[in-house]
């Protein structure tokens, strides 16, 4: 079940925004349970079965003690779309969201995706530019994962995942931006570039 206020209200983390370029910063945790094939290897009903299982573990820790929980497979494609706008799931749940579910805290910046390539990907995300406070929120929940489940791991490469692109640390920063008239002044091309210099990678552009 899909609560309401998902179609009437902005999320809170979009709220807070006041001014400068950065809206929102994104950090994300990869993680897999070891000796267990990834998500995109199983059938339905054994994704299904990590769902019941990381649910039920997840809900008993002090991060997840009401958490808003939605499976994705039950949904229609207008809600799964409305989801996706949100950030809420990614483009792979919403063209694959059989044996996937989402949880997420009221204000929508603590949030697990289970099964979302990875058996589970923890989101933090923090209102503008305060890195210090998302990193912190992202380790204290990583810990307690840690104390949960037994993940994949390799001395040599890391924490395994189901893209090289997070082997290792598993790890991920995104920053969402508020570029003004970046299209009308036609200056994305030199953005991009600038950007490249610095090896950050451009990931969707809206607007």
């Amino acid at each position: 079940m899909v609560p309401e206020k998902l179609i009437n209200t902005i999320p809170q983390w979009l709220k807070e925004w006041k001014e400068g370029p950065v809206v929102t910063l994104i950090l994300q945790l990869s993680r897999n349970l070891k000796d267990t094939k990834f998500p995109t290897k199983l059938s339905i009903e054994e994704r299904e079965e990590i769902v019941t299982m990381v649910c039920e573990e997840l809900e008993k820790t002090p991060f997840w003690q009401t958490p808003l929980k939605i499976k994705c497979g039950e949904l229609t494609s207008d809600w799964l779309k409305i989801l996706f706008e949100r950030k809420l799931i990614t483009r792979y749940i919403l063209n694959s969201p059989q044996g996937v579910c989402i949880l997420f805290d009221k204000e929508e910046k603590l949030l697990a995706r289970i099964n979302d390539r990875d058996h589970i990907r923890l989101v933090i995300r923090e209102t503008g530019n305060n890195m210090e406070q998302a990193f912190t929120n992202l380790t204290a929940s990583a810990y307690i994962l840690e104390q949960i489940f037994e993940f994949s791991f390799h001395e040599q490469f890391g924490y395994l995942t189901s893209s090289p692109v997070y082997l290792g640390e598993g790890l991920s920063l995104n920053a969402l931006l508020h570029i003004p008239a970046i299209f009308f002044t036609r200056q994305t091309e030199k953005l991009f570039k600038i950007l490249s210099d610095y090896n950050i990678l451009v990931w969707g552009m809206e607007g």
